[in-house]
């Protein structure tokens, strides 16, 4: 592995951003080093306004660079291990998607979610809120896969009893949103919460299904489309396409 070179600090002080500072230094110096050789006529006035101004860039310059040193710093220390977290350290529903006109979820039952936070989503769907929920299909071959990698052995309970709990909310009365639901035939590495996930602020919570863990085990991450764009997007797209393979499902 090779050794990354030291970068001396004099170099962070030649960038094209810092130009004008520079050359404020190098005419003051330039004149103060002229007017001591009386090659420059400068009173004393001028010569206290050259000094002043040469100060300030020094300063402005100096204050640049602490800042981005501060910041490599944080940087430089930032593990993966302050990314992932916990289940209990996520933000629930009803605050990371407590403005949102749009909630979009995929998961394999979702019964957690929904026992803990029927009365938000129905509250969202009753005030206009557009809400799409994805489940694993109760009927599919898939879920004796899942059952062979997860700890619960409930799964297909599970999903049942929260479609129990979605028909209720289907059909809330004097409900101004949509509520869409739709069974996938495969379960996908990952669980989503996306609230917003076309608008600017944007935020949602990966879930990692990972091979013989309890919910309270497994990693996740937060995105939010102004800090984390790229993967934001990718989740929104990976969303999109689920949505667009799932079969709707209507409540009998």
């Amino acid at each position: 592995m090779k050794q990354q070179k030291s970068i001396s600090p004099w170099r962070n002080w030649l960038k094209p951003n810092r130009i004008i500072p520079l050359l404020t230094i190098l005419v003051a110096g330039s004149t103060g080093i002229l007017g001591i050789f009386n090659l420059v006529k400068i009173s004393p006035v001028e010569g206290i306004i050259i000094a002043l101004l040469a100060l300030l860039a020094v300063d402005g310059l100096t204050e640049r660079l602490s800042i981005l040193e501060k910041i490599e710093a944080q940087l430089g220390s930032y593990t993966m291990g302050e990314t992932l977290m916990s289940r209990s350290k996520l933000l629930p529903p009803s605050e990371i998607a407590s403005s949102a006109s749009e909630i979009a979820f995929v998961g394999v039952s979702g019964i957690s979610i929904f026992v803990n936070h029927l009365g938000f989503f129905e509250q969202k769907f009753i005030s206009g809120c557009k809400l799409r929920f994805i489940l694993l299909d109760p009927e599919s071959p898939s879920l004796q896969t899942w059952n062979l990698m997860s700890k619960v052995t409930t799964t297909e309970t599970d999903i049942k009893s929260a479609l129990e709990l979605l028909k209720g909310l289907v059909r809330a009365k004097k409900a101004k949103g949509k509520c869409e639901i739709r069974l996938l035939k495969v379960y996908v590495p990952f669980g989503l919460l996306i609230s917003d996930p076309y608008k600017d602020n944007g935020q949602m919570n990966v879930e990692f299904y990972t091979y013989k863990t309890t919910l309270s085990d497994r990693p996740h991450i937060q995105l939010s489309r102004t800090h984390d764009r790229q993967w934001f997007e990718f989740y929104v797209k990976q969303f999109e396409e689920i949505w667009s393979d799932s079969q709707e499902w209507t409540p009998k």
